[in-house]
């Protein structure tokens, strides 16, 4: 576990960490901005999977196809800012799959586990079968706990 200046320093430390220039990362559309400009900071070759509204879901043929063996990351945020999406068991077992196969990390914010609506249930990828190991969940106080001034955060690895 590592303490950081709120969750985005979490997620600048994982990804100047663990990425090189040329590095391909994953990352859903719509994203947070900050992911998109950190990664861009670190020279990581983006590909982009769309979700579409309403349900923000994304097409499983089209995050299969993001993936190669250059892969060495996929962002998720979830629930996620700023669609609120909140990934599906189903989701993210294709997500696990697919990380397992190419041998990526998936680096999580999920600042907003506890925000949900609907009957949503928010379930963390790194819980899954063969994620523990693969996993980084991002996090913080600020949202939670009403903290936004403190940015408080930290990464779990």
């Amino acid at each position: 576990m590592v303490v950081s200046l709120g969750s985005t320093g979490a997620f600048v430390a994982a990804c100047l960490a663990f990425l090189d220039p040329g590095d391909e990362v994953v990352l859903f559309s719509p994203f947070y901005s900050y992911h998109l400009n950190i990664l861009k900071v670190c020279g990581a070759v983006l590909r982009f999977v769309t979700m579409r509204p309403p349900d923000w879901k994304f097409d499983p043929e089209e995050l299969r196809a993001a993936f190669s063996d250059r892969t060495k990351m996929i962002v998720l945020n979830t629930p996620s800012n700023p669609s609120g999406k909140v990934y599906t068991r189903e989701e993210l077992d294709l997500i696990a799959t697919l990380c397992r196969r190419h041998d990526a990390l998936c680096v999580t914010d999920e600042i907003y586990e506890y925000i949900l609506y609907d009957g949503r249930r928010h379930v963390s990828i790194g819980s899954l079968p063969g994620m523990q190991d693969r996993t980084i969940t991002i996090s913080g106080f600020s949202k939670t706990y009403a903290m936004t001034g403190w940015r408080l955060g930290y990464a779990v690895a």
